[in-house]
């Protein structure tokens, strides 16, 4: 009778364990996803500004990718909420309230993590289009040399978008 006991508290101890390493890993993925969003909402304000006072281009431009980087951020703070409420069910033994909620804090979780995607796009978008309106606005290269000039130019036209 003495080892069926021993090996109850082991599997007792390995459950503990485990569920603690998971609760841990929970709270990384959350404040990571958290760290990503709200990170990248600042980097991209601090960007935008920057074009401001340039005048190379208007803030307009980034307010998507923003918004959705701090909507993701939004949801790596919902996602804590409603694994708080999971844990506090299932130590309440609402195993199936607990499951739910756990459940939807991984779907919010992934909504988070397809927000920062949406944001990469959304920036990157803003950055190129940027980019292109500044190209666009500086006053073309003449030559004197006429047509003989022109495989120059477009040479290095070439090389400028390659490079960007």
């Amino acid at each position: 009778m003495g080892t069926l006991s021993n090996e109850t508290s082991m599997l007792s101890e390995a459950l503990i364990t485990s569920h603690a390493s998971t609760i841990k890993f929970a709270e990384l993925a959350i404040k990571s996803l958290l760290i990503l969003n709200g990170g990248a909402a600042i980097a991209v304000l601090s960007f935008a500004g920057a074009q401001l006072k340039s005048g190379s281009l208007a803030i307009e431009a980034y307010s998507s990718g923003m918004q959705t980087f701090g909507f993701g951020a939004g949801l790596a703070v919902l996602t804590a909420g409603t694994s708080y409420l999971a844990q506090h069910f299932f130590s309440h033994m609402w195993d199936r309230t607990g499951t739910f909620l756990q459940c939807l804090s991984v779907a919010i979780w992934l909504g988070g993590l397809t927000a920062f995607g949406m944001g990469v796009n959304f920036s990157t978008v803003a950055v190129r289009t940027g980019a292109q309106k500044c190209e666009q606005s500086q006053p073309a290269k003449t030559s004197n040399a006429g047509a003989s000039a022109m495989p120059r130019l477009l040479a290095e036209n070439r090389t400028s978008q390659h490079n960007s």
